[in-house]
C-alpha cells in the first residue's frame, strides 16, 4: 500500500497540470451537484416527513372564481359536519399555516422585550390531526383562555418557559397577555408547519357561523386509500346536514337543491404530502413547488455528474501517450497487470478524495454569498447527511467507473511494441487515435442537449436572474456592459467546461438586459461569439481545447501564446 500511494504522490508530481485542472473540475462539478441535490431533495420531501401525511388531507371545495380550480376555505359547520360524520375519520379540525411575522412582548426584569412570533388559530382537533407533540407542559391546557403554545424553536430564542406571558396587543407586554401552557417539538424544516411558531385553541368561535367562509380544514383517515371513499361519502353527509338546516326553517329539500350542494360543495380531499406540488388549488397557505423544474434541476445533476466522468476519462486517456512507456516499462520489471490497474484506479480515487475536499470549501464559501439567498434549504452538510452520502457515492462511482477501462486499456499493450516507440504508428494506435477523437465529437453533441436543458433549468429556477443582478451593478454605461458579458462568458467557459453550454448561458443572462437598454441582440451575439466561441480552445478541460489538444498532438498550454487572434478578440470587444 505503500509503494501504491507514493506512486501516487509521484504521479501528481509528475503531471501537475492535468491532475491539478482534472482536481479543480471535478471539484467544481461535486460542489454543484451537491447545492443543486440540496434543494432538489427539499422539495421532493415538503410535508412527506410530516407523522402520517400520506393520510391527512386538506378539504376543498370548488372555486367560485377560477373554474376547475378548488378553495380549502369553508366555514366551521361545514368542517366540523365532515370531520365528524365520517366513520373513516379519526379526527381533524382547523389549522393554519400563515406566515406574517407579527410583533409581540413579553416581560422580563420588569421591561417589555420586543419579539416577532405568528399566532395562528388552530382547534383542538386540528392540533390533534397534525400531530402536535408537547415536549413541556399539555396541549389540553390551551382549553382554558388567554393560553398559548409556542415551538421549541421560538423558546429558546427568545428564552421562553411555561407560564410567560406573551401580548401581541400590547408593546409593554401586560394587556391581553396570553400565557405559555405548552412548549411543542419543531416541525421539519420542509413543511408548511414549519412556519408555525405560536398557537391559541379557537374553541367554539364561529363554529355555528355559516357565513365566515375563511377556516381551512384537515382531516386525518384511518387509511390514506379511503380518500376517494370519503369524497363520497362526504356527499350523503352534506345532503344530510342541509336537509337538517332546511328542516328547521320550514322547508323541503328539493332534488334541484341536492344538485346544487352537490356541484357547490363537491368535496375534494387533498393529501398533505402532495399539498406542495399541487396545482389544483385557488391560492394555498404555505410554500408552492413546481415539479417540472425540480426534476429538471434533478436532469441536470445528474447530468453534471456525468459530464465529470466524461472528462474525467479525457484526462485519462489524453495522457495515454505519455505513460505508456513508464507504464511498460514497470511490466518489463515484473510488475503484474493487476497491481498497474488497482494502482490506476486507486490514483483516480485519490484525485477524487482531493477534488471532495475542495468541493467541501467551495461549498462553504458559497454559503457566506448572495448565492445562499437562491435556496430555500439550508445548504449546510449537518443538515444535509443524505445529500453529502449521494454526493459522496457519486464520486467514488465516478473514480471507479472513470479509470477501470482506461486502466485496462493502457495495461492491455505489449511492452516491446511500445519501447520501441512504434504504437502511434500501429493499427491500435492510429484506431485508438480515431477512436478519442470520435469520443471527443460525440461528447460535444451530448452536451448541445445538456446545454438546453440546464440553460432551461437555471431560467426557470430564476438562478440566472439572480447571477445576472451580480453583474448589473457594473452596467452604468455601455463598455460596462460590454466587459461583464465578456468577463461572464469566459468565466463559463472555465467552468462549464463546453462552448455550448457558455454560449446558452451567456445569450440568456444579458438577452433582456441588452433590449431594455436599447441595443440590438447582435451585439450581444458578437460579444458572445468574442468571449466565448473563440476562447474555448484556450481552455484544457474544455471539450473544444482537448479536441484540439487530440487533433493537434500538442497540449493546449503548448500552442496557447501562438493564439493571437483567440487572445485579443475579447480585448477588442471591450476597447
Amino acid at each position: 500500500m505503500r509503494y501504491i500511494f507514493n506512486n501516487f504522490l509521484n504521479t501528481l508530481k509528475r503531471y501537475k497540470v492535468s491532475s491539478l485542472l482534472n482536481i479543480i473540475g471535478m471539484a467544481v462539478a461535486f460542489a454543484a451537484f451537491y447545492v443543486i441535490m440540496t434543494q432538489v431533495c427539499f422539495n421532493l420531501g415538503y410535508n412527506k416527513s410530516l407523522k402520517d401525511a400520506d393520510r391527512t388531507f386538506v378539504m376543498s371545495v370548488p372555486s367560485q372564481y377560477n373554474e376547475g380550480k378548488f378553495n380549502i376555505f369553508i366555514n366551521r359547520p361545514l368542517g366540523e359536519a365532515l370531520v365528524s360524520g365520517s366513520s373513516m375519520s379519526e379526527g381533524g379540525g382547523v389549522f393554519s399555516m400563515y406566515v406574517s411575522d407579527d410583533v409581540c412582548y413579553t416581560r422580563r426584569n420588569d421591561a417589555p422585550v420586543k419579539m416577532h412570533l405568528d399566532l395562528m388559530q388552530y382547534s383542538a382537533g386540528g392540533l390533534r390531526a397534525l400531530n402536535f407533540d408537547a415536549i413541556e407542559g399539555s396541549l389540553d391546557e390551551l382549553s382554558k383562555p388567554a393560553t398559548i403554545a409556542i415551538s421549541e424553536s421560538s423558546a429558546k430564542k427568545y428564552e421562553l418557559k411555561i407560564g410567560d406571558s406573551i401580548s401581541w396587543s400590547d408593546p409593554q407586554g401586560e394587556k391581553g397577555a396570553r400565557e405559555i401552557v405548552s412548549i411543542y417539538k419543531d416541525f421539519p424544516k420542509n413543511s408548511d408547519l414549519s412556519t408555525v411558531n405560536a398557537v391559541y385553541d379557537m374553541k367554539d368561535n364561529y363554529v355555528d357561523n355559516r357565513s365566515e367562509w375563511s377556516f381551512p380544514y384537515c382531516v386525518k383517515l384511518q387509511n390514506a386509500s379511503q380518500k376517494e371513499e370519503f369524497e363520497k361519502e362526504s356527499k350523503s353527509i352534506l345532503i344530510d346536514y342541509f336537509k337538517k338546516l332546511y328542516d328547521g326553517a320550514g322547508e323541503t329539500l328539493s332534488d334541484e337543491d341536492i344538485d346544487e350542494i352537490n356541484n357547490e360543495f363537491n368535496i375534494k380531499l387533498i393529501p398533505l404530502s402532495e399539498l406542495f406540488y399541487t396545482k389544483e388549488l385557488d391560492g394555498k397557505p404555505g410554500r408552492t413547488g413546481n415539479l417540472t423544474t425540480d426534476m429538471t434541476l434533478l436532469a441536470v445533476a445528474v447530468l453534471i455528474i456525468i459530464i465529470a466522468l466524461i472528462n474525467f476519462v479525457n484526462f485519462f486517456f489524453a495522457l495515454v501517450p505519455a505513460r505508456l512507456r513508464s507504464v511498460n516499462t514497470y511490466k518489463i520489471f515484473g510488475v503484474s497487470r493487476t497491481s498497474l490497474i488497482f494502482n490506476f484506479i486507486f490514483e483516480s480515487v485519490g484525485l477524487v478524495a482531493i477534488a471532495l475536499a475542495l468541493a467541501a470549501i467551495i461549498v462553504i464559501l458559497l454559503l457566506r454569498t448572495s448565492v445562499a439567498g437562491i435556496l430555500s434549504s439550508s445548504a449546510v452538510f449537518g443538515d444535509n447527511v443524505p445529500v453529502l452520502a449521494m454526493t459522496v457515492g457519486a464520486a467514488v462511482l465516478t473514480a471507479v467507473l472513470g479509470s477501470i477501462y482506461p486502466a485496462f486499456y493502457i495495461t492491455s499493450f505489449q511492452p516491446a511494441l511500445v519501447l520501441k516507440g512504434s504504437f502511434s504508428g500501429s493499427a491500435s494506435g492510429r484506431r485508438f487515435r480515431t477512436a478519442l477523437i470520435g469520443f471527443q465529437f460525440v461528447i460535444s453533441m451530448s452536451l448541445i442537449i445538456c446545454a438546453m436543458c440546464f440553460g432551461g433549468a437555471m431560467t426557470a429556477s430564476g438562478m440566472l436572474e439572480s447571477l445576472t443582478s451580480v453583474f448589473l451593478r457594473f452596467m452604468k454605461r455601455r463598455v460596462g456592459m460590454i466587459t461583464s458579458t465578456v468577463c461572464s462568458g469566459l468565466f463559463l467557459n472555465i467552468v462549464t467546461a463546453d462552448q455550448y453550454i457558455s454560449i446558452i448561458l451567456t445569450g440568456n443572462m444579458f438577452k433582456d438586459i441588452y433590449r431594455q437598454k436599447g441595443y440590438e441582440s447582435r451585439l450581444l451575439s458578437r460579444t458572445t461569439e468574442d468571449a466565448v466561441t473563440v476562447t474555448s480552445v484556450l481552455v484544457p478541460w474544455n471539450t473544444c481545447g482537448m479536441t484540439q489538444a487530440t487533433i493537434l498532438g500538442v497540449a493546449t498550454l503548448t500552442y496557447l501564446p501562438y493564439c493571437f487572434f483567440n487572445l485579443i478578440s475579447p480585448l477588442m470587444s471591450i476597447t
